[in-house]
């Protein structure tokens, strides 16, 4: 699979609120994934599309629910605030609000290679990702088109519903529930992931329809589009910092050199993004420090050194002006924390015995 392929932060955020109010401890669904729940508050968060595969297996394995991803679904809130939704509201209609997102997709993943069609069962959407194994992904599906339901619905003054849903994946074994949940056909095995919805929605009118308003939605959608394009060039940045740090060796020439490009070269594309080497490197080190210090027990000796500082004292500065507290009294913060969430699990355990 891909590791360059990013999915925005905003479906995992939506996910983890579905999680809890499914009684799932979805904060170790995402350490098992790799992915802090503190970090779910960053606005600017992406995730590797890749990790989709192994979350919803921590998922089943955490939850012990064969069906997680429609019991998460069934507790998916729509997307909103979200530059999409305004995309969808402004446009003159539904079907012209689809034609917008479309082309904006890459706002919500770069994996994502959706299309509007229709056939003798309807308009449809096929949801599609450009990694094969993902679209095949059963419980990530089935959460997705449940929040896409949940949106569309939002959109469209809850006048959206599915008609016909399609996936890719082996049938559950339980598909009777998936019909009565969704209210219609449900079918496995298919050539294609497709929500099915009446045609005459395409024409549906929206009462927040406006011209300036729409207007200025395209143009904030192109600004953070251009942003993400940018962004292409920021990963691999980022990838031979962490790649070369370790060795003490993470600086501008180094990582230009890596880049076959020239240090005048990586600092101006850096600062198209938005960016610069000295705000990338301190980022690295930063977030390398807090994952070392709060999941593992390197000595801080060590951690040190991972983080490219060439004296403790050096290190402790930063780390205090990061954090606000010294890198020992962060660990011993994160490391009661998270023994407080393993006794919470016990207690509820015991609870359920």
């Amino acid at each position: 699979m891909r590791p360059d392929l990013r999915d925005q932060g905003d479906e995992a955020r939506l996910c983890y609120l579905a999680m809890r109010e499914a009684g799932i401890d979805a904060d170790t669904v995402f350490q098992r994934a790799g992915l802090r729940p503190e970090r779910l508050a960053d606005p600017d968060l992406t995730f590797s599309h890749a990790a989709q595969i192994e979350f919803w297996i921590a998922a089943e394995a955490v939850s012990g629910d064969p069906d997680v991803g429609l019991t998460v679904g069934e507790h998916m809130r729509p997307r909103s605030g979200h530059v999409l939704q305004y995309l969808y509201l402004t446009s003159r209609d539904f079907g012209t609000g689809i034609d917008r997102a479309l082309t904006y997709q890459r706002l919500q993943s770069d994996a994502a290679n959706n299309r509007l069609g229709r056939d003798r069962h309807g308009a449809y959407l096929a949801i599609r990702s450009r990694e094969p194994r993902v679209n095949r992904a059963r419980h990530l599906m089935e959460c997705h088109v449940c929040g896409t339901i949940a949106f569309f619905r939002s959109v469209t003054d809850d006048e959206f519903a599915p008609t016909r849903i399609e996936w890719m994946c082996e049938p559950p074994a339980d598909v009777a529930r998936r019909e009565r949940f969704f209210g219609c056909p449900v079918i496995y095995g298919a050539a294609e992931n497709r929500l099915y919805f009446d045609p005459a929605l395409l024409k549906r009118r929206s009462r927040h329809a406006e011209p300036e308003l729409f207007e200025i939605t395209e143009r904030i959608a192109r600004e953070r589009l251009e942003r993400i394009r940018h962004r292409d060039f920021v990963e691999p940045v980022r990838r031979a910092i962490g790649e070369l740090l370790p060795a003490g060796k993470a600086d501008l020439e180094r990582v230009a050199e890596r880049l076959n490009l020239s240090p005048t070269q990586v600092r101006a594309r850096l600062v198209s993004a938005g960016t610069n080497f000295s705000r990338e490197l301190s980022r690295h080190r930063r977030r390398l420090a807090c994952d070392l210090l709060a999941d593992t027990d390197t000595r801080i000796e060590d951690i040190v050194r991972l983080t490219g500082f060439s004296e403790p004292s050096t290190f402790y500065r930063a780390f205090k002006r990061w954090k606000g507290e010294t890198p020992v009294q962060y660990r011993e913060r994160m490391h009661a924390a998270a023994a407080r969430r393993r006794a919470t699990r016990r207690e509820r355990h015991t609870a359920g015995a």
